[in-house]
């Protein structure tokens, strides 16, 4: 993150996973100005060619699937903001097969919370 001030972090991470072939990148989001819009971040999606696009800065969960592309925030365990702060935390895990993406959000207590539960169709 901009927080993070040890060289040894790198800025990006780009790698392929999956039997579906999905191609992550690894981004924190002060890098492309989350804060500010989504299109720098989905400019550097396009360049980098990835799929699965998990990302931070803000500490505001949110995920939208466009353009073939998931742009997924998890939100922050220790510092959470925005709308689903009571929540005292969250993180996500994805689900990808060929035919879909499953995003299910978490609390920090491991507990799915049930109206944070999207899939979309590839």
């Amino acid at each position: 993150g901009n927080c993070d001030y040890n060289p040894a972090f790198p800025e990006k991470q780009l790698f392929e996973m999956g039997t579906s072939g999905d191609k992550v990148l690894l981004i924190h989001g002060h890098t492309k100005g989350v804060g500010y819009g989504m299109t720098d971040l989905q400019l550097a999606a396009k360049e980098e060619g990835a799929n699965l696009v998990f990302f931070g800065h803000t500490h505001q969960l949110g995920c939208v699937y466009h353009d073939q592309t998931l742009f997924l925030n998890p939100g922050s365990i220790s510092f959470p903001r925005g709308e689903f702060a009571s929540f005292d935390g969250t993180y996500a895990v994805v689900e990808s097969d060929e035919k879909q993406l499953i995003v299910q959000y978490y609390q920090r207590d491991f507990e799915p919370i049930p109206n944070l539960r999207f899939v979309y169709s590839r």
